[in-house]
């Protein structure tokens, strides 16, 4: 089964005090990367970057190496005909 990630996901797996939560979108992350049924676009990578750089003020070198799970998920290209056909 294919499942499309949320930046809100990302984002309680890295900054979410609640640790039910964070345990929750961890487990959900690695469940997708070992499936392979995670799917992203860069839209859900843009908005992770955004708010723990700017929101959440971490450094940008953090974040870079933050970024690196999203090379571990399948990116869906985004086109006119995908989001009519949503």
């Amino acid at each position: 089964m294919k499942v499309f990630l949320d930046s809100n996901i990302f984002l309680y797996s890295f900054l979410n005090q609640d640790v039910a939560k964070k345990s929750t979108a961890a487990k959900i992350v690695a469940d997708a990367i070992r499936d392979r049924s995670g799917y992203i676009s860069l839209q859900v990578v843009k908005e992770f970057c955004n708010v723990m750089i700017k929101k959440s003020k971490k450094p940008v070198a953090e974040v870079s190496v933050a970024t690196k799970i999203f090379e571990k998920l399948n990116l869906v290209k985004g086109s006119i005909d995908l989001v009519r056909r949503a």
